[in-house]
């Protein structure tokens, strides 16, 4: 029953050849976004004497007083790739290193997602399939088309870190022995958070997943966990949670100050629902992907789109629920929980300056694609007998996939290429979010750097404009 050792090694060494295909134009794109004041106008990275003080002084984090963080792990590889540019470019600000880096992370991230998937599944029945399924899971991730902002925005690499340190942290926790004796899962945990707060979800997560796989009782059950038998897993929980708040707190203490960005946390949050309808969506067909969206904060409960997202979430939530009732059907649950918690700091009670971003579905699509994968995994390994260890079905499933991941692949290539430059970055945003009056600005900022003032005015469709050899103003009509 046991598909042959080839198998597996063929489809990671395709994975692996369309993951490096995919990005292999990346290196070379240019700094974007906030990566003008957190690297290129930075001077603290430009000295690795300056590293001890990245942990004591989030001023160090941005040359914008707005904007500055307590991220000291990123502004730590920050100045080492500072360095590393310098050193063997020639030049502290090439992009290059920086792209190594966010890159080398990644893919790092994508062999424990491996591992991961694979004690996951093993948790429902130990299977000889469990491996590839998981290769075939970390795959699709890997090669998703969603992921290409994150990789390519140099200062996302908060995102990379800080799931790595979720992941890291749940494999260790699985995996037990002296790393969840001695509680060494909660080390990548603290120093995710040290790359970006979001990190502090893995606490309900890692509640999630005890509650499902070591305690084994259905959602609607929670409130037979309190019990003698369950001391272990509270003990854990109580410990994550505790470092997790501190943590957390560490953060918040160490940032001169902290502003969300947005107006209204009433707006923001009859919004989100139909925001997590668009990044479910964006799983299957990633066609609506921008840099900079053009969606803004519903005005009131008036728009039909609230009931949409909300019709979401209640079907959703129903799915996990009701799916944690059988053993066989508790990674759906997982996963799709996974997905919601992640979601929480971006996605609920705090306004940020803009309602949707791309970005923000690199931490939780590790949980939606299990969630969604396993159904079909269960399928295929139905098929499967003594007799016919290699079914048809299973075969055709497979081609499938990596026929699937082409295509994924070839979508982040085009992404990557959007990325290359400020022209090409807002020119896209320009097409997918026209009425970003940002995007149209610096799109033609970037034309009026070259002097182009005709072209810009031309590009500016259904808005008036005036040029002078030193501006250019654009209203939308």
């Amino acid at each position: 029953m046991k598909p042959p050792v080839w198998v597996n090694i063929l489809v990671s060494a395709i994975i692996l050849v369309l993951v490096l295909g995919a990005y292999s134009r990346h290196f070379d794109n240019s700094f974007q976004f906030d990566d003008s004041h957190t690297i290129e106008n930075n001077v603290f990275i430009q000295d690795l004497g300056n590293i001890p003080l990245f942990f004591t002084d989030a001023q160090t984090f941005s040359s914008l007083t707005t904007n500055q963080s307590y991220r000291p792990l990123v502004t730590t590889t920050l100045a080492i790739d500072y360095w590393a540019g310098k050193t063997f470019w020639g030049n502290g600000l090439i992009t290059t290193p920086y792209h190594i880096t966010n890159f080398s992370w990644f893919l790092l991230q994508i062999v424990l997602m491996v591992f991961l998937f694979k004690k996951i599944l093993d948790k429902v029945r130990v299977h000889p399939w469990n491996l590839l399924i998981s290769i075939l899971f970390a795959g699709w991730y890997a090669v998703h088309t969603v992921n290409a902002e994150t990789v390519n925005y140099i200062i996302a690499r908060s995102d990379i870190f800080s799931t790595v340190g979720v992941v890291a942290a749940m494999l260790i926790f699985i995996n037990g022995g002296i790393g969840r004796k001695y509680f060494l899962y909660l080390i990548p945990m603290f120093l995710g958070i040290l790359a970006k707060p979001t990190a502090v979800m893995f606490v309900p997560i890692l509640g999630v997943y005890i509650m499902l796989f070591e305690w084994e009782i259905a959602v609607m059950q929670l409130h037979t966990a309190f019990g003698k038998k369950n001391q272990s897993g509270w003990m854990h929980i109580l410990a994550t949670g505790a470092i997790g708040a501190g943590g957390f707190l560490l953060t918040r203490q160490m940032e001169p100050q902290w502003i969300p960005g947005g107006t209204s946390t009433y707006n923001y949050l009859i919004t989100q629902p139909y925001v997590i309808w668009h990044y479910f969506k964006m799983l299957f067909l990633p066609t609506q992907l921008t840099a900079d969206t053009d969606l803004k904060a519903f005005a009131d409960l008036s728009d039909m789109r609230v009931y949409g997202g909300l019709l979401f979430l209640i079907v959703m939530v129903t799915i996990a629920f009701t799916a944690s009732a059988y053993r066989s059907m508790r990674p759906v649950t997982f996963g799709i929980l996974w997905f919601f918690l992640a979601l929480i700091p971006t996605s609920s009670v705090i306004p940020l300056s803009e309602v949707m971003n791309d970005h923000r579905m690199y931490f939780p699509f590790v949980g939606l694609i299990l969630a969604v994968g396993w159904p079909a995994a269960q399928w295929v390994m139905s098929t499967i007998t003594k007799k016919n260890p290699f079914p048809t079905a299973a075969k055709a499933t497979l081609v499938g996939c990596l026929v699937l991941f082409t295509g994924y692949a070839y979508g982040t290539y085009l992404r990557c290429e959007v990325w290359q430059s400020h022209e090409t970055l807002w020119k896209d945003v320009t097409i997918k979010s026209p009425k970003n009056g940002r995007g149209w600005m610096n799109y033609g900022l970037v034309l009026m750097g070259r002097g182009e003032y005709t072209k810009a005015l031309e590009e500016l469709p259904n808005r008036t404009c005036s040029t002078t050899p030193i501006m250019l103003t654009c209203t939308l009509t």
